[in-house]
C-alpha cells in the first residue's frame, strides 16, 4: 500500500509537465525498489533518522529518491521524493511513512 501511494503521488506530480516521463518514473521507481536486496544496503538517509532508514536514487531519474526501511523481516518503501526538497521536509515525510510500517 505505501509503495503505490508514494510512488503514485510522485507520478501525479511529474504527470503535470510530462506524461511520458511520469510513466517512465513509475516503472523505474518500482524496478529500483524491487531490485533491492538485503545483501546491498544503500546509504543512510539522514543522521536524524534511525540507522535502518536508507535512501536510494531512482534509476534513470537524477536526484529522485526513495527512502526505505531495512528490517530483518524485509525491505519497506516508506517515502518517495523529488529533487530540491529541504532535508527537514524529507525527514518529516520519512518519519510519517516509517510509523506506518512499524
Amino acid at each position: 500500500f505505501l509503495i503505490i501511494l508514494d510512488i503514485s503521488r510522485m507520478y501525479q506530480h511529474i504527470l503535470q509537465d510530462n506524461p511520458t516521463a511520469a510513466v517512465r518514473y513509475y516503472e523505474a521507481a518500482l524496478d529500483t525498489f524491487f531490485s533491492l536486496s538485503n545483501n546491498h544496503t544503500p546509504k543512510r538517509a539522514s543522521d536524524v533518522l534511525p540507522e535502518h532508514v536508507r535512501e536510494v536514487q531512482v534509476s534513470g531519474f537524477r536526484r529522485y529518491t526513495l527512502r526505505i526501511a531495512v528490517f530483518e523481516t524485509g525491505i519497506y518503501l516508506i517515502a518517495a521524493f523529488a529533487p530540491g526538497l529541504p532535508d527537514a521536509f524529507k525527514d518529516a515525510g520519512t518519519m510519517r511513512g516509517l510509523r506506518e510500517v512499524t
